[in-house]
C-alpha cells in the first residue's frame, strides 16, 4: 500500500509510467513491487518486464571494479578536462563524453565523480580499470543482460531492468553477498500443507571491505552529490544511494530526460524507482533521477520505515578511516 501510494499518486499527477521494487537486502524476500500506474490501464510488468538505459546508476559497477581492485581510493585523484576517444573499429570516428552541468570540474577525487555523478572522469577511470572488468563485475554483482562493450558503458547506456538494477545494489547493501530475489515464500494447500517454500539464498562474490567502501562512497552522494534532494525532503536515516538520467536522443543539445532513476538502501531495506514513458517520449526539460525518483523513493522509505528503529552500516573489520585534506588529497597533518 505504501508503494503504491508514493509511485502512483506521482505517476498519475505528472502522467508518466513507472516501477517501484523494494526488498530486503539480506534475505531477498520482496517487500514491495509496483509495475506501473494501473493494472487496468496496462497489465505490462515495468518492475521486470521492461529494459531500459539506466544512466549513471550503472556507473556503481565501474567504482566498484575501481576500488576492488585496490589499485584505488576514494581520494585517487583524476583531472576533470575535455578527452576525445576513438570510436569504432576503424578509429576514424571520434567520441568526446559531455558532464551533465556543462562544465567540466578539473582536480576531482574518486569520492567526488560518483557522488556529484562526473561523466568525463568515469569515462576515463572505465578506461584505466577495463571495459571487460567492468562487465564482469555487473554480472558478478547480479546483472544478467548483455551489456554495451565500449566506454559509454559506465554512462549506462545497456538496458536493464529495475529488478537487476536493485538485485545488484542489494549485494552490496548485504556486504558483498549476492541473493536471488524471492516472490513467494511458500505455497499450502488447504489443509494447511506446504507444497513448495523458498528460503534465502546467498553467494559471496565481493568482500565485505570493498562493498563497505562502497557503501560510503553510495552514502557521500547523498550527502553531498546528486542524491542530496533525499535530505532535503527530511529523510535523515543513514543511506546510501544513486540517481540514473537518460537523456532524450530524439533532439542534438536538449535538456529532455527519457529515463530517470534511484536506487537506494538503508541498512535493511532496498527500493528502486525508474519513471519513464513506454514508448521512450521525454519526461519533460531538467528532469532528472533527483527530481522524478527521488521524491517517490523517499515517501515510500519514510512510511515504510517509520516504526523502525534507527540503524546505521556497521563497519567490517579491516577497515581503516583517516582524516583527509580535501585539497590535496593526503592525510591531513
Amino acid at each position: 500500500k505504501i508503494a503504491e501510494k508514493a509511485l502512483v499518486d506521482y505517476l498519475e499527477k505528472n502522467n508518466h509510467q513507472g516501477a517501484l521494487l523494494a526488498m530486503d537486502p539480506h534475505t531477498g524476500f520482496v517487500k514491495a513491487l509496483v509495475g506501473g500506474r494501473s493494472f487496468k490501464e496496462s497489465q505490462f510488468n515495468r518492475a521486470i518486464q521492461a529494459y531500459r538505459q539506466t544512466g549513471s546508476a550503472f556507473k556503481l559497477f565501474t567504482y566498484t571494479a575501481a576500488i576492488d581492485s585496490k589499485k584505488f581510493s576514494p581520494v585517487s585523484l583524476f583531472f576533470d578536462a575535455p578527452v576525445i576517444f576513438k570510436k569504432g573499429k576503424t578509429g576514424k570516428e571520434f567520441w568526446s563524453p559531455r558532464n551533465y552541468e556543462g562544465y567540466f570540474w578539473g582536480k576531482v577525487y574518486l569520492w567526488q565523480m560518483l557522488a556529484h555523478s562526473i561523466n568525463v572522469s568515469s569515462v576515463r577511470l572505465l578506461e584505466k580499470v577495463g571495459i571487460e572488468k567492468v562487465i564482469h563485475y555487473a554480472h558478478l554483482l547480479g546483472i544478467e543482460s548483455n551489456l554495451n562493450h565500449d566506454l559509454t558503458l559506465t554512462l549506462g547506456t545497456s538496458s536493464l531492468s529495475l529488478l537487476e538494477m536493485v538485485r545488484a545494489y542489494a549485494t552490496i547493501a548485504n556486504y558483498g553477498i549476492k541473493i536471488k530475489p524471492i516472490f513467494i515464500r511458500r505455497v499450502e494447500d488447504r489443509e494447511g500443507r506446504i507444497l513448495e517454500e523458498n528460503f534465502p539464498k546467498g553467494e559471496r562474490v565481493l568482500s565485505p571491505q570493498t562493498s563497505y567502501v562502497m557503501i560510503d562512497l553510495l552514502r557521500k552522494a547523498i550527502d553531498y552529490g546528486t542524491g542530496r534532494r533525499v535530505r532535503w525532503l527530511g529523510f535523515n536515516r543513514p543511506c546510501a544511494g544513486k540517481t540514473g538520467t537518460v537523456g532524450w536522443s530524439g533532439e542534438e543539445d536538449t535538456d529532455k530526460t527519457m529515463d530517470a532513476w534511484f536506487i537506494g538502501f538503508t541498512p535493511d531495506l532496498i527500493a528502486g524507482v525508474w519513471i519513464g514513458n513506454d514508448d521512450g517520449s521525454p519526461l519533460g526539460e531538467k528532469v532528472t533521477g533527483s527530481i522524478a525518483a527521488i521524491p517517490v523513493w523517499t515517501e515510500f522509505m519514510k512510511n515504510a520505515l517509520k516504526d523502525k528503529p534507527i540503524k546505521d552500516f556497521p563497519s567490517p573489520p579491516g577497515i581503516v578511516l583517516k582524516k583527509i585534506d580535501i585539497e590535496t588529497g593526503l592525510l591531513a597533518t
